[in-house]
């Protein structure tokens, strides 16, 4: 019983020194070295949030925004914490966003809004998203336009053309009556 507590603790100790190594890659912007570090913590402690919590920070530091989703939502479920919980979905919506997934990202914000209705932050990008998606629709709603009237004018070139095309055909034939 004594080697199973030492032997926790010991990993308990690993698992500290091996997070802890992680933040101070990550402050010194050695985010791959960092993102090695806590994955390594996952390995260890596959219930820790803060190793979860860390390897999404430090994939969304590489741009790699899919992989920070997913661990993200890994340590969504570490936690019960309702603050950590609104971080995360807030980290969340700022990884979809990056990927231009903007419906999903104000999703993200909303849920974060739920869990802590006070964060200026996330109210700032909820409204930056919700922005950013008016202007998408209205960016799209004015190249349909756009490619209505092409297509509209497309087809009156076509009438005209097909007008000119009867047109010299009649003269071609009132040409070859008179002859």
């Amino acid at each position: 019983m004594v080697i199973v507590f030492i032997s926790s603790e010991a990993n308990a100790q690993s698992l500290r020194g091996v997070v802890n190594s992680g933040v101070d890659l990550y402050r010194q912007k050695k985010y791959a070295d960092s993102e090695a570090n806590f994955k390594k913590g996952t390995e260890k402690a596959p219930d820790n949030f803060n190793s979860y919590f860390n390897l999404g920070d430090a994939q969304y530091k590489q741009e790699r925004y899919d992989e920070a989703v997913k661990s993200y939502q890994q340590a969504l479920k570490k936690t019960q914490d309702k603050l950590q919980q609104a971080g995360i979905y807030h980290n969340i919506g700022n990884s979809l966003i990056k990927s231009q997934k903007i419906e999903e990202s104000i999703g993200a914000y909303k849920k974060a809004l739920k869990l802590n209705p006070k964060d200026a932050q996330t109210k700032y990008n909820l409204s930056y998203a919700l922005n950013l998606l008016k202007q998408n629709q209205n960016n799209q709603n004015k190249n349909n336009k756009d490619n209505k009237q092409n297509k509209d004018n497309k087809q009156n070139q076509n009438k005209d053309q097909n007008k000119q095309d009867q047109n010299k055909d009649q003269k071609d034939k009132n040409k070859q009556d008179q002859n």
